[in-house]
């Protein structure tokens, strides 16, 4: 009959690393059901751009023989590949419905950059490799300032 998000508030947000691996889940929302013999279906209504995320069934209380109404959790899943470069966030509105209820959310995912560039080196002018000779606990001033060194030699393959 009716057919509830379990939440305070109309509009969730949630941060996550633009590193986070398919497969994780990053948000689980309880929904209820005062009919007490439904089943319930999930899924992503629209923000879902190019279905990075998936909204799925979890778990329900429907082996509890004395339950008085049907709760479900669904659990809102990284399935593709993130990029805070390419899409800082998302507005995604989640749905659960039965046969003649539909309850929506909206989930703002933001993404939070990481380091994901690898580091590379460009060849000072007439050199041919990435390798430079320091002496000793010296100063080097053309490395990014004054840097001292430990190392005789730092050879960077």
């Amino acid at each position: 009959m009716y057919l509830v998000f379990v939440t305070n508030s109309s509009i969730i947000t949630i941060y996550i690393n633009e590193t986070t691996a398919n497969g994780t889940g990053i948000l689980n929302l309880t929904i209820t059901d005062t009919d007490f013999d439904t089943i319930l279906d999930f899924g992503i209504l629209s923000g879902n751009i190019k279905n990075v995320f998936s909204f799925n069934f979890l778990s329900d209380n429907l082996a509890d023989a004395s339950r008085t109404q049907y709760q479900a959790v669904g659990q809102l899943y990284v399935i593709g590949p993130l990029s805070y470069e390419i899409r800082s966030n998302y507005t995604l509105v989640l749905s659960a419905f039965d046969t003649q209820n539909l309850a929506t959310i909206t989930v703002i995912v933001y993404l939070l950059p990481q380091n994901t560039e690898a580091p590379y080196f460009h060849l000072m002018p007439g050199f041919t490799s990435y390798q430079y000779v320091v002496t000793e606990l010296t100063a080097v001033p053309v490395l990014n300032g004054p840097v001292v060194s430990g190392y005789k030699e730092l050879f960077i393959p």
